[in-house]
């Protein structure tokens, strides 16, 4: 009885650690024209065309094309970008989005 109930706890332990990690993921919003995938040095990414709009809770991302690296959590955006997050927005030409660390590196036209 006493294993079942250290199996169970267990059980729900890391199905909970599961869905906090999937809450913190980048999402992709609809909209986009067009999603192809591609790689890059050996590593697996997303590209998304015309109108992209991406979210991390809420940090939204809008730009013409975005690569996003789901196995790092991490999205390149370029052309036209745009991040709102609350009241604040910020606009450049490019920018990369960090979502583990929720930070934003942003280029040109700031």
């Amino acid at each position: 009885m006493t294993s079942t109930k250290v199996f169970l706890s267990l059980f729900f332990f890391l199905c909970s650690c599961i869905s906090l990690l999937a809450q913190d993921q980048i999402k992709i919003e609809p909209g986009a024209g067009s999603l192809e995938g591609g790689m890059r040095n050996g590593v697996r990414f997303q590209r998304l065309l015309n109108n992209v709009h991406l979210s991390q809770k809420d940090t939204h991302l809008y730009c013409d094309s975005a690569h996003l690296y789901r196995e790092s959590n991490m999205v390149e955006v370029f052309s036209n970008v745009r991040v709102t997050q609350g009241t604040l927005t910020i606009t450049s030409a490019n920018a990369t989005y960090n979502g583990k660390t929720q930070a934003a590196n942003f280029r040109g036209n700031v």
